[in-house]
This record gives structure tokens, C-alpha cells and sequence, in this order.
């Protein structure tokens, strides 16, 4: 018997004749990007952008410490990942115009 759950965005298997739990990353944010790709993400926009990671968090999280807590494992949920993203392209066109 095999039963597969999905919990926060993680897909959960489990098989009834060995008891062995497989858990595969699957947090994927409404346009796609995974923390990994979320994370990379960032980190080039700060780069490229010459900011700390503390001007960043309080300019699109509202947190000063994300940057340093997202490089500390945290996992935003998608409605925050999605925000984030939504601003940052926002400031890009600004900085673009």
C-alpha cells in the first residue's frame, strides 16, 4: 500500500510495506520559482543592485533580517515569495523608465 500526501507544498509518500517516507521538495511559488531559484534570485538582485541584504528586507519584506534568515534555511510561503517577486520587477521597470 502507498499513500501520498501533499503538505505545504511537499509531496509525502508513504509506503505501507516498508514504512519508508519519501520527502521531495515541491515549494514552488504561483510563477514558478523554487526557494533555491527564489533565494538566487535575490541574492543577484542585491548584487546587481549594490544593496545590503538589510535594505532589501526592509524595502520588499518589511524585515530587515529576511535576507539574512532566508540564508539561514527560512521558507517564506508562496503568497510572501509572489509579493516579493511582484516588487522587485515593479522597482525594476522604475529603475528602468
Amino acid at each position: 500500500m502507498i499513500i501520498e500526501l501533499e503538505v505545504n507544498g511537499a509531496r509525502l509518500i508513504i509506503s505501507g510495506d516498508n514504512l519508508a517516507v519519501n520527502l521531495t521538495e515541491g515549494h514552488e511559488a504561483h510563477d514558478g520559482l523554487s526557494i533555491s531559484a527564489f533565494k538566487a534570485h535575490i541574492e543577484q538582485f542585491i548584487t546587481d543592485r549594490e544593496m545590503t541584504p538589510t535594505q532589501f528586507g526592509k524595502k520588499f519584506a518589511g524585515d530587515p533580517l529576511f535576507v539574512f534568515q532566508l540564508r539561514d534555511g527560512r521558507e517564506p510561503r508562496s503568497q510572501t515569495r509572489q509579493r516579493i517577486i511582484e516588487a522587485m520587477g515593479a522597482d525594476e521597470r522604475e529603475t528602468a523608465a
